[in-house]
Formats: structure tokens, C-alpha cells, sequence
């Protein structure tokens, strides 16, 4: 009996050192990996990546340019529309599934434009898009769409200067008008269909737990323009934005109720944030290096307390947006064409 008891013992043991040096492998695979140049084909600023999987993904950026892959970045189409809309940029891109795909735009100055959309979908992966799709709009004071969420294909959400817009029919619905909230929105995120946050001007934070329907604003303690906000669970989440360049990180671990700052390395401005577990995320914006603007990622594995440089370029100015398909894949964009991808 002793015997057989010291030898369970003795498996407990092994196993838990094999546990603990995979983890640890593990943690050095991510901190050391390295984000690989992918060909673009243009030299146009990307602003927005979505991946829908390991192969399917979209990205959209200046002079109205899309760009779609299916086989993991080691081609890119381009499906920009033929007929450009004369005053829009885009800004914000999400699929829900293959086929059916959605843009927010971003009206340059010129006004408003009953013949210029503010919201584009497609049906077909991309191939084409609708440019009769569109919002009712309730205000003309701001240009268009800052961000598309979507938290399956049934449920999705966007912002439009204060406003926020939802749609509960996918793709055989259209979204409709909410509310108005006190600043200008940046960012929209969801956890599920009833939990959601959005981030904006002035540090400005709020939380919905009834699918947006109501809001309540969120105190982050900055003052900061928040960009983009991240939640991986109902508790942990973060923010990034910038103010007189420089760059911010604050955290919460209580659902957004209390926000406080993280430690992080120099940065001009950050503008995504995304974490694939409580622990390990990336930040994506950029920093001066000898008066110059670059662009950057950040990488944590401590749930984003501290930060290190992962990447630093040498061509894009700035990097604006982060996509991570699975725990093992992400993609970066940026300025002057640069596509990012991280395989670990």
C-alpha cells in the first residue's frame, strides 16, 4: 500500500513539473515571437483587420481600399469598390460569418450626402458591398461611423459621434438608433448579448447590461481620449487612447467600475487593445524615436499590469488596429500598407 501510494505521489509531482515547464515554454514562446511583414500590395494606410478565422480575413484603410484573404495572409484580393464614394473613408470593419460583413464609414468634410452611405454590408465575403445600407441618422453634427461590433450574426452594435445604433436581425434588419450619450464614442465592445462598454472622449467610459438599451457612465479617473476598449470577461478589461502625445493603458478587474493606470513603455499614442485570456494582450499604436513617429506593439503576459515593446517598425508610422482569430494567430495593420502577422 505504501508503495503504490509513494509512486501516485511520484506522478502527482512529474506532472506538475511538466505543467509548469509547458506553461513556462509557453510564456517565452509568446514574449519572443515575432510579427513577420505580410505583401499588401499598396502602400495605402490600413485603419481597421478583422479575422474571422486562421483564414479568413478583411482589411480596409485610406482611399477606400479593401483588401480580403482566405488562405491566411499569402495573398491578398483587392475588392475595393469600383465606383469610389467621393467623401467617405472607412473606418471600421466586422464579419460574422464568411459571407456577411459590415463597414463603418467616416465622412470627410463636405456635410452630409443622401446619395453617400455611412454604413456598408455585404453578402458575398466582401466581393461586393451595399451601398444602400444605411442608419437613420438623428443628428448631422458628427461624420459617420467610429466603430462596427458585432457578438454573433444575429447581435450587433455601433457608434456614431455620441450616438450608439443596434440591430437585433442580422443581416435581414437594419440598425436602428438608441440613444445619445455625453461624449464622442471611439470604441464599442460586448461580452454577450446584454453586457457591453463603450469608450470615447475625455476619458469618457460607460456599461450596458441590457443589450444598450440603458447606459451608465463609468469613472476611468483619465482625462484621456480612449480609442479602443476590450473586455475578456465580465470583470477584466482595458482601454487605450492618448492625449499631448502620450499614450495610455488603464485596467479594471471589477467589470469597469474602478479604472487605474498600468505600467507601460513611452508611447505617442495607442490606438487597439485586445487580450486573449486575462493574462496575455497585445497594444498597438505608436512612439518618437529621434523626433520621428514609428509604429509599435505592446506585449503583456501579466494581464497587462506591465508592458514591453514586442515590435517596433521601420516603415509605418503607426499601427491601428489588432486582430487575434485564435490564441495562437493575430494580425496588425498600419500605416503606408503594412500587414502584420504574428504565428506562434
Amino acid at each position: 500500500m505504501k508503495k503504490s501510494f509513494k509512486i501516485w505521489i511520484s506522478k502527482i509531482v512529474i506532472i506538475g513539473i511538466a505543467i509548469t515547464i509547458a506553461s513556462s515554454c509557453g510564456k517565452d514562446n509568446l514574449e519572443n515571437a515575432q510579427w513577420m511583414e505580410q505583401e499588401s500590395g499598396t502602400e495605402e494606410n490600413l485603419y481597421s483587420v478583422y479575422f474571422l478565422d486562421e483564414n479568413n480575413g478583411w482589411i480596409i484603410g485610406s482611399d477606400q481600399i479593401i483588401l480580403k484573404t482566405v488562405n491566411a495572409g499569402e495573398d491578398w484580393i483587392d475588392t475595393s469598390p469600383t465606383t469610389p464614394m467621393l467623401t467617405a473613408y472607412f473606418k471600421s470593419i466586422c464579419f460574422t460569418d464568411q459571407n456577411t460583413g459590415y463597414i463603418g464609414c467616416y465622412l470627410a468634410s463636405g456635410g452630409m450626402n443622401s446619395k453617400s452611405p455611412y454604413f456598408l454590408k455585404t453578402f458575398n465575403g466582401g466581393t461586393t458591398w451595399d451601398y444602400k445600407t444605411s442608419v437613420v441618422l438623428q443628428s448631422t453634427s458628427y461624420p459617420g461611423i467610429s466603430d462596427v461590433f458585432f457578438i454573433d450574426d444575429m447581435n450587433g452594435w455601433m457608434v456614431r459621434g455620441e450616438r450608439i445604433y443596434s440591430t437585433s436581425l442580422g443581416i435581414s434588419g437594419s440598425f436602428e438608433y438608441i440613444l445619445k450619450l455625453s461624449q464622442y464614442l471611439y470604441s464599442i465592445h460586448f461580452i454577450n448579448q446584454n453586457v457591453g462598454w463603450v469608450a470615447g472622449n475625455n476619458g469618457f467610459i460607460a456599461k450596458t447590461s441590457d443589450g444598450g438599451e440603458s447606459w451608465n457612465d463609468l469613472a476611468s479617473t483619465v482625462t484621456n481620449d480612449l480609442i479602443s476598449i476590450f473586455f475578456v470577461d465580465a470583470l477584466n478589461g482595458w482601454a487605450v487612447g492618448y492625449s499631448d502625445d502620450n499614450g495610455l493603458i488603464i485596467k479594471s478587474t471589477d467589470g469597469g467600475q474602478t479604472w487605474y493606470k498600468t505600467i507601460y513603455p513611452a508611447t505617442r499614442s495607442l490606438r487597439d487593445i485586445h487580450f486573449i485570456n486575462e493574462n496575455i494582450g497585445w497594444a498597438c499604436g505608436s512612439k518618437f524615436l529621434d523626433s520621428e513617429e514609428i509604429g509599435v506593439i505592446l506585449y503583456s503576459d501579466d494581464g497587462g499590469e506591465n508592458w514591453s515593446e514586442q515590435h517596433v517598425s521601420s516603415i509605418s508610422k503607426i499601427f491601428k488596429s489588432l486582430s487575434f482569430p485564435t490564441q495562437t494567430i493575430g494580425w496588425a495593420v498600419g500605416y503606408n500598407g503594412m500587414i502584420l502577422k504574428l504565428d506562434i
